[in-house]
C-alpha cells in the first residue's frame, strides 16, 4: 500500500513514545518489540530486512505499508519530514523537509 506521514526516527525504545496517528516509522532494523506501535503508524521504513523480515511480516499482518532496505534511511530522513512511502513499487519519497524553527 501507499502511506503519507510524518517521519520519525526510531533509535532506541524511548523513541516510541514520540510515535502519533500520523507517523511513519523509520528504523534501522525492526525489533519485534516495536510492533505495540503499528496500531498507531501509517507505515515502516527500515534500513535492513526483506520480504520475510520482521517488518515485512508484522507490516503485512497489520496492514501497514512497508519499504525495507532503505539503505541510509535514519541518516537521510530526519524527524518530521513528510515522506510518501509506496510498499508496491518499493519506494520512499522525502515530500517536504522539516524545517526546525531557529
Amino acid at each position: 500500500g501507499v502511506a503519507v506521514g510524518q517521519a520519525i526516527v526510531i533509535q532506541s525504545l524511548e523513541d516510541l513514545q514520540r510515535i502519533r496517528s500520523d507517523s511513519i516509522l523509520i528504523c534501522s532494523r525492526m525489533s519485534p518489540v516495536y510492533s505495540i506501535a503499528f496500531h498507531v503508524v501509517r507505515g515502516i521504513i527500515s534500513e535492513k530486512g526483506g520480504i520475510m523480515s520482521t517488518a515485512a511480516t508484522v507490516a503485512r499482518e497489520n496492514g501497514l505499508p512497508v519499504v525495507t532496505r532503505v539503505r541510509s534511511a535514519q541518516r537521510i530522513i530526519s524527524d518530521g519530514d513528510l515522506v510518501r512511502i509506496n510498499g508496491n513499487e518499493g519506494s520512499v519519497q522525502i515530500v517536504i523537509r522539516h524545517c526546525p524553527d531557529v
